[in-house]
């Protein structure tokens, strides 16, 4: 370590502190894993921004071998994010087809709710057509 770090050199000007390499980039992966985290209720929007975040971390390596702690808590925080909302959306998805009943009273719950009738189309009969399509 230079402890001369601030002295004046013999060409006439101080040396300007360094910032770490990636670190903005450490940052950024921490701020979208923890929005990855956060926003995990709206069930698509974690898996773009957990997917930036694994990006960003990364893309604060550089040139250096091992990730900053706050590159390593983006990583980990978008991960188990992106982990998660795979996980609800596979096990809503499977419970949907496997339970097609249920499937067709959230249609009914939605007809019932919305202006769907006004519109001309209902959403009962949407979702037999997809479970038929499934079959």
């Amino acid at each position: 370590m230079d402890y001369f770090f601030n002295q004046k050199k013999d060409h006439g000007y101080y040396d300007q502190p360094t910032h770490p390499t990636g670190q903005t980039m450490a940052t950024a992966a921490m701020i979208a894993g923890i929005l990855c985290v956060v926003t995990l209720w709206t069930l698509y929007l974690p898996i773009v921004i957990g997917g930036l975040g694994v990006i960003f971390a990364f893309l604060s390596l550089g040139f250096e071998r091992k990730l900053s702690s706050n590159a390593k808590m983006g990583l980990i925080f978008s991960a188990s994010g992106l982990a998660i909302c795979v996980i609800i959306l596979a096990t809503s998805t499977f419970f949907l087809f496997n339970n097609p009943e249920r499937f067709l009273e959230i249609g009914r719950q939605l007809d019932s709710m919305g202006p769907a009738a006004e519109l001309g189309f209902s959403y009962e009969e949407t979702v037999g057509q997809l479970i038929n399509l499934f079959r």
